[in-house]
């Protein structure tokens, strides 16, 4: 389970004539981080730097100031990515120069800024692995094992109405011995269990 953005998105800022605009993208390995960073660069040709970090779920990162004062730009950004407990995020700040020097607290200030505003317009899901479980079960007990499920907010899939009942449920994959355990009992093992899938789903924060 890890946090992530829900979506791509820009947003500028302006500190003493300077535009700072940040970009955010979802991204899952190094070729797809490289592709984001040329694409900026290519439509920012005239900027004067393109400052970046990430974080990605197996623990790779890496953030760069492109030119500005140490730890001034890459770090503050990477600084918001991990703050938010954040994976597989990429942030860009571009900066057009405006003339006036911002100092390093400043700098530090407008790409954090930058960072900060560019995540809450992307929003926030929560990306969690599911094992999809189907309980099978007689039409009698239908109802008190769908109630079972609604009622202790299990997510159910699909419900398949042949000979018996097949209802497929959304089981947290860390869960799914303590769900197994929790039918069985309140059923006094009367339902059969086969796993299913395993997915990666996303859920809104």
């Amino acid at each position: 389970m890890f946090m992530t953005i829900k979506n791509e998105a820009v947003v500028e800022i302006i500190e003493k004539k300077s535009r700072f605009i940040g970009h955010a993208f979802i991204v899952e390995n190094e070729d797809q981080i490289e592709q984001y960073l040329l694409k900026v660069r290519k439509d920012n040709l005239k900027a004067n730097h393109n400052c970046y970090a990430y974080l990605l779920e197996n623990g790779l990162q890496k953030f760069s100031d492109d030119g500005e004062p140490g730890s001034t730009a890459g770090r503050p950004i990477f600084d918001v990515i991990s703050g938010n407990e954040l994976k597989n995020v990429l942030i860009i700040v571009t900066r057009y120069f405006g003339g006036t020097l911002l100092g390093t607290g400043g700098l530090v200030r407008a790409y954090s800024r930058a960072a900060k505003e560019v995540i809450v317009k992307s929003g926030l899901i929560k990306k969690v692995e599911i094992k999809l479980m189907c309980v099978a079960c007689s039409y009698a007990e239908y109802g008190k094992v769908e109630y079972l499920l609604k009622s202790n907010n299990y997510v159910i899939r699909d419900s398949i109405f042949t000979d018996s009942v097949e209802i497929w449920v959304e089981v947290n994959l860390l869960e799914r011995e303590n769900f197994k355990k929790f039918l069985i009992d309140q059923t006094n093992n009367s339902v059969t269990l086969i796993e299913g899938a395993t997915e990666m789903i996303s859920i809104d924060l």
